[in-house]
């Protein structure tokens, strides 16, 4: 590894502190790539004048400002040849360029001025993005447990597949007949496959992503105005009326008070009470329970619940979001507290729409931050079309014996602590499909609050670094 050679003054510049924290970041995170530097000669060819060295300084104090706002996913550039950024005396301008698009790399090139001198320096770097997006799987273990294993397993028909990669904070087991499509990572040992390779990964911190904050509708705060109603949903419960962006919630029914009881807080449950109950006794969709949105832009929200979040109906067994027409599904639902997955949920227009649900801690809470999959009662649960992030846990229920025993996930299953699907533990093993959507990585699809997460880089490798004869 190379250090870039930057020169120093007695003077202050504007990036000096951002560059080393860049540099501290790539340091710790080990991914730094070959740095090029500018060595003495290439220096005194453009001259060691005061002023020329300081139009260098100018121009690196550039490329840190490019950088840091890479960091911060913006990757548009920073003033322009006619309206450059004042720095210390002199001044510059930056541009980004993808360099790469296969490898997802870009050329970070700043233009300075300090006196009668000028300088342009390169930097091409590949930013990393957290693997928690990247990956179909992600097991973070953020607890740190030395003995935590990802397991994937089963026999024929019952054995987990996962189309895409996977991760894992510890270790990762797959065995009997479980398969995985795609590359698996871990921090410790990869059994069972020779798909497996080490690669160190920071954990996702979900809740440090503010998720949810400034949301569009905090739910909570819109069913202060609720009113108590029976529905054909099932029993009585606090809704909203229908015009409200929120009322596909109902919160604490009545019909429900063994699930409701069992959490602390208040239970909010994803239904409709303005659309009919269809029971989809396939279990396929084909004639689920509708979730239609109300309201310009409803269907472009962010939507915060203090509590669990249930997709659970004793009426039903499926639901399917409806947007108004031509215009796709595109909405986040944070729950501080647990999520429990019970029921089929589907895409109207599974190329267009998009859903992400999110899990996060309660600090007053013993145990929050999880989704569960299955109903222990009669688990019905075939298909789950969303992206499903869970800052502590993604575990699977204990089921009927009677119950499906294979569910469907298209999206992601990500946990910032661990992903347990039970298969130590056959009555409670739910094989799992799981179909990786890549649409959010390859920029085919914008969900609120998270599409920025994801195109936001960690950190950088940085390829090359040079002074440059472009002008």
């Amino acid at each position: 590894m190379f250090r870039t050679a930057l020169q120093t003054f007695g003077w202050p510049r504007r990036g000096g502190a951002a560059l080393a924290t860049v540099l501290a970041i790539l340091v710790l995170l080990g991914v730094v790539g070959t740095v090029i530097t500018m060595g003495p000669r290439s220096m005194r060819a453009r001259g060691t004048s005061e002023a020329s060295l300081k139009a260098q300084a100018v121009a690196e104090a550039g490329i840190n400002d490019g950088l840091s706002r890479v960091l911060a996913g913006h990757f548009a550039g920073l003033g322009s040849e006619s309206n450059p950024i004042e720095c210390e005396g002199g001044s510059y301008w930056v541009t980004v360029e993808k360099f790469d698009v296969a490898n997802r790399s870009y050329r970070l090139t700043a233009r300075a001025t300090y006196a009668s001198d000028a300088r342009t320096i390169e930097a091409v770097v590949r930013p990393t993005v957290d693997l928690a997006y990247q990956t179909a799987v992600f097991a973070g273990n953020s607890s740190m447990d030395p003995r935590y294993t990802l397991e994937l397993g089963g026999r024929g028909s019952d054995a987990d597949v996962v189309e895409g990669d996977v991760y894992s904070g510890n270790d990762v087991a797959v065995t009997g007949d479980a398969r995985v499509r795609g590359a698996i990572r871990a921090r410790g040992r990869v059994n069972g496959s020779a798909n497996g390779r080490l690669k160190s990964q920071s954990v996702a911190s979900f809740a440090g992503r503010h998720y949810g904050t400034g949301a569009d509708c905090d739910v909570e705060h819109l069913f202060a105005a609720a009113t108590c109603e029976e529905s054909p949903a099932g029993g009585r419960a606090w809704q909203l009326p229908r015009e409200s962006p929120a009322h596909m919630f109902r919160k604490n029914p009545s019909d429900r008070e063994a699930e409701t009881r069992a959490t602390e807080g208040d239970d909010y449950f994803l239904e409709d009470p303005y659309e009919a109950v269809r029971l989809d006794a396939n279990g396929d969709g084909a004639d689920a329970s509708r979730l239609t949105f109300s309201g310009a832009g409803a269907n472009h929200r962010v939507f915060r619940i203090h509590g669990d979040l249930w997709i659970l109906n004793t009426r039903t067994n499926s639901f399917r979001f409806q947007s108004p027409e031509n215009d796709a599904t595109s909405i986040t639902i944070v729950v501080q507290g647990d999520i429990h997955i019970a029921d089929n949920l589907y895409y109207a227009d599974p190329q267009r729409d998009g859903v992400a649900l999110i899990a996060l801690c309660d600090a007053g809470r013993k145990s929050s931050g999880n989704i569960l999959l299955g109903d222990p009662s009669d688990s019905t649960l075939t298909e789950v079309d969303a992206f499903l992030y869970a800052e502590n846990d993604v575990r699977s229920v204990a089921v009927d014996a009677r119950a499906q025993r294979r569910t469907t996930v298209r999206g992601t299953l990500s946990a910032g602590n661990h992903v347990d699907l039970g298969c130590s533990e056959p009555e409670r093993h739910v094989a799992l499909a799981l179909h990786f959507d890549e649409r959010l990585v390859a920029g085919r699809l914008t969900l609120p609050w998270v599409s920025s997460q994801v195109r936001r880089a960690t950190a950088f490798s940085v390829l090359s670094w040079r002074e440059s004869a472009r002008p």
